[in-house]
């Protein structure tokens, strides 16, 4: 149900509500319970989200959990231990935030090797990443990738495979994407217009 389907149930219920028994409303609200607790769960996280009082790491949370069913948010100071290549060995990632350069460090678990992303280092789409507000880890099977057309436009998203936990990279109010480890190296996954 979207939220103007919403609205209109719900003024529906109010305007009509006053001619209708009890009985045939309770029959209404039973039928479309599950339906009322999703779309209450999406208002509750939109209403909370658009507050202006909202402090930054509630809100960072929340767009953590609403973009990934398994989503957990760090702050930018904390590193990320995971299996990030998905070789059976603990890895760890620190963001480094500089005023000039500013970027990911992975550091694999097997044997020390470092990987750098950002730092003015080109990684697909991604250069410096001193617009990241926030960073997190999604431990989610899939995904989906957003699409952009030779002419910038945003076209239909596609579906990818994750084969291992990733790390999720986002500015407030503007979204941001995955660091992915897939088909032996790691990869980019543009998840906002």
């Amino acid at each position: 149900m979207s939220l103007h389907s919403f609205g209109i149930f719900l003024l529906s219920i109010i305007f009509f509500g006053c001619s209708e028994s009890a009985e045939n409303i309770d029959l209404v609200e039973n039928n479309s319970a599950n339906s009322l607790k999703q779309e209450k769960q999406i208002l509750d996280i939109n209403e909370g989200l658009e507050e202006a009082d909202f402090d930054s790491v509630t809100y960072r949370k929340l767009a953590l959990e609403f973009s990934y069913e398994q989503g957990n948010y760090y702050d930018l100071k904390d590193s990320i231990f995971a299996d990030f290549n998905g070789d059976g060995f603990e890895d760890m990632a620190i963001f480094i935030q500089n005023d000039s350069l500013s970027g990911i460090v992975i550091v694999h678990g097997n044997n020390g090797n470092k990987v750098r992303i950002g730092f003015d280092e080109s990684f697909d789409l991604l250069t410096n990443l001193d617009w990241v507000d926030y960073w997190g880890l999604v431990r989610d099977k899939e995904t989906f990738q957003s699409v952009i057309d030779e002419n910038g436009d945003i076209g239909a998203g596609e579906k990818i495979a994750l084969e291992n936990p990733s790390i999720a990279i986002g500015a407030d109010e503007l979204g941001g994407g995955l660091i992915t480890f897939k088909n032996g190296e790691y990869i980019w996954i543009h998840q906002t217009c």
